[in-house]
Order: C-alpha cells, then sequence, then structure tokens
C-alpha cells in the first residue's frame, strides 16, 4: 500500500508529527486527496486545540486556522530556543521579553491630575498593558486575559468631554471598549465598558472614527464590518452592516477626511495591488490608482496617504490617490509591515525586525535612523522596544 492509498484517519495521524507549515504549504499540494484531507477545517481546529488556546470562531475557514496553526508553532519554537530552552514562558521576570507585542499606542491622558504619555501594548499572553513614558521598565497597569484570543489591535476614542477611551480588537472578532486609568479609576480592577463580537477573524481595523461614528474592521473573510459608536448617554457599541468591494482578499484598510470637501473617505489595498478610495457616505468609488507592489500597510495623516508595500517600499500619496514621493525603506525581500506617521517622522517597522525612520520636512527625503532590535522573528517587530 502506497502512501497516497492511505485512509484519510492515518493520513491525518502522520501529519500530527509534521510542522503545520510543512503540511499546509508542502505535503497538501502532493495531489488531489491529500488536498481535499488536509484542507478538512475539522482537522486544523483539532490541531490547533492540541495548543490549549481559544477555540477559535470560524469552523469553516479553515486557511486562517491552519496560518494560526503556523504562527503558534513558530512562536513557541522562538520562545524555545531562548534561554536554552528552560522555563521560557515561566519566569515571571522575562516574561515581556518573550511575548510578542501585536499594537502599541501612544495617548495623553489625565493621570494624578497631570498630562502624562501612556503606552498601551497588546501581547499575545492576551493582556493589555500600560506604561508611562518616564519609565518604560515595569507597566502601571496590567490587565491579563483582557480577550479571550490574541490583541491586534488598539483603537483610541476621544469623547466630547474630552477623556479618551480604548478600544481593544482580538482576533476571534472580538471588540472590547476600556477606560483609561485616571485619579478616581482603575482600569485593573474594571472589566470593559461594553462588549462585542463580530463572530469572524479580524485581520485589520481603521485606526480613526469617521464623522458619524462608525468604525470599520477588516475581517479575513474579506469583507469590512461596520459598527456604530454613541456616547450620548453610555458608551455603545452597535453593529451597522458589512460591505465586500474587492474579489480577491484585502490587505489593509485606513480612514481619512478630506477637508477639502468636509467627506470622509475609506482607503482598501487589495492583494492585487490596488489602492481604492470610497466615500464613507454613500460607498461610491472616488478614486483608484494600482500600485508597483502589495500595500500591506495604509495610514491616513495630515491629507496625505502612507503605505508600506510589499517590496520595501514607501509611497506617499494624496487623498485623490496622486503620487508624491517613494522612498525604499528596505531591500526588496524584505516587506514594510507597519507605518507610523508623525507630525516630523514616519517611522517603517519591517516583518524581520528592522526599523527604518524618515523625516517629513521634504515628504521623506532625509532618513533620520535605521536600527534593530533583540527580537527579530515579528511581524510587527518596532512593538517590542518596551
Amino acid at each position: 500500500m502506497s502512501l497516497t492509498s492511505l485512509p484519510i484517519e492515518l493520513i491525518h495521524v502522520i501529519s500530527d508529527n509534521l510542522s503545520s507549515k510543512y503540511v499546509f504549504t508542502v505535503l497538501r499540494k502532493v495531489n488531489r486527496r491529500f488536498y481535499v484531507a488536509l484542507s478538512d477545517s475539522v482537522y486544523w481546529r483539532r490541531r490547533y486545540l492540541h495548543f490549549r488556546l481559544p477555540k477559535p470562531v470560524s469552523s469553516r475557514d479553515y486557511i486562517s486556522i491552519a496560518r494560526l496553526c503556523i504562527e503558534v508553532e513558530d512562536e513557541v519554537l522562538f520562545w524555545k530556543r531562548q534561554d536554552g530552552g528552560h522555563n521560557f514562558i515561566k519566569s515571571s521576570k522575562s516574561v515581556l521579553s518573550f511575548i510578542t507585542v501585536d499594537a502599541v499606542l501612544l495617548i495623553e491622558s489625565n493621570r494624578n491630575q497631570k498630562q502624562t504619555d501612556l503606552i498601551v501594548t497588546a501581547s499575545r499572553d492576551r493582556s493589555l498593558r500600560i506604561f508611562e513614558t518616564a519609565d518604560t521598565t515595569v507597566p502601571i497597569v496590567t490587565i491579563p486575559n483582557a480577550h479571550n484570543s490574541w490583541i491586534n489591535n488598539l483603537i483610541p476614542i476621544l469623547l466630547p468631554s474630552k477623556e479618551t477611551l480604548l478600544l481593544s480588537t482580538g482576533f476571534d472578532g472580538s471588540l472590547r471598549l476600556w477606560q483609561f486609568p485616571s485619579l478616581k479609576t482603575n482600569i485593573s480592577a474594571q472589566h470593559p465598558l461594553v462588549k462585542l463580537s463580530l463572530k469572524s477573524t479580524v485581520v485589520d481595523s481603521a485606526s480613526s472614527i469617521d464623522k458619524d461614528g462608525r468604525l470599520f474592521f477588516l475581517c479575513a473573510n474579506n469583507c469590512i464590518r461596520m459598527v456604530k459608536f454613541d456616547a450620548t448617554k453610555t458608551p455603545m457599541l452597535q453593529p451597522l452592516g458589512r460591505l465586500t468591494y474587492f474579489k480577491r482578499q484585502t490587505l489593509s484598510i485606513a480612514v481619512g477626511t478630506d477637508k477639502s470637501t468636509d467627506k470622509t473617505l475609506l482607503f482598501m489595498s487589495s492583494r492585487s495591488q490596488w489602492l481604492v478610495a470610497l466615500e464613507c457616505a454613500s460607498f461610491t468609488k472616488k478614486c483608484a490608482t494600482k500600485l508597483d507592489s502589495e500595500a500591506l500597510c495604509v495610514q491616513v495623516s495630515e491629507s496625505r496617504v502612507y503605505c508600506g508595500l510589499k517590496s520595501g517600499d514607501v509611497m506617499i500619496l494624496t487623498l485623490d490617490l496622486m503620487l508624491l514621493k517613494v522612498a525604499q525603506a528596505f531591500s526588496s525581500n524584505i516587506n514594510v509591515a507597519r507605518l507610523i506617521p508623525t507630525a516630523a517622522h514616519l517611522i517603517c517597522a519591517s516583518g524581520n525586525g528592522s526599523i527604518c525612520v524618515f523625516s517629513l520636512r521634504d515628504e521623506v527625503s532625509d532618513e533620520v535612523c535605521r536600527g534593530r532590535f533583540f527580537i527579530p522573528r515579528l511581524s510587527q517587530p518596532f512593538m517590542m522596544c518596551f
């Protein structure tokens, strides 16, 4: 009996002894029988549950669960390589060094009657940590098990009372709204103000709210979910609907406001290298352009659209998607994983742990600095500096 004629159950048993990456990228493509057997969502869910992590929401999207298994195995292997593989995650003194941080946020907060810059991090141990910029060695607040899955994004929400709320999104599609610590409140002793589940894996989200109070979330099933934020009496999150534009996978989304027309625009990048701007009021296409490579991250700041490309370049465009400048941040085989535009600088983070900072005085003309952190295997590496 040949290997290809084995029953599906035996193929699953053999595959359990191989890495998820090899099974998904190599063994699954041997022939049609292997493809059917190793594309079963039940198999990948059972394999994922071996890690004793929270159950994934979707039971049909085997690709997302398979990629999740690959990511978990890479993380465990990376942790085991630290400190000779002994107590790689049990040591409380070094636990922050081995936990991948997927989201970071710098925000001003009124703490102890003083304006303080706070750094909020979300890590894969499902916890939120808040640091003061004056001392980033020890968090002032830690929220363990803030979500039932990995936390992949943080969004600040400014209320009319100038109070700032924090919206965190989980890999399992959960949304949770938190209150920042102040003189009278302690976030570590509170439950989230609002909970909402999108019942789909959240891949990306727009980091700002449009003028109608809508939030946009990109899900793994290639649809964009819209959520209404209402803070008239008590903070509330209400699902509105969904939008699907590209036939191929949407990679990143961003929201910006055109001050000349006072219209809110939704920017979307696709795997087919297109960048499209839609008017949020009617969701009609305003403009579109085809980039030189796939835009893995899109950010909007000060009437400029910043795109981090898979080719390692950074493109700056107007809100009408007219090209202003192209700068090479990394080599052609290193993609730009995340962009952080500030008033004077543009911070670019790569997928291999490198950071490049440009000056925005002349639209990304001068490179300020370039560095590399001590942990190279990160999807969003610049967040590990804390």
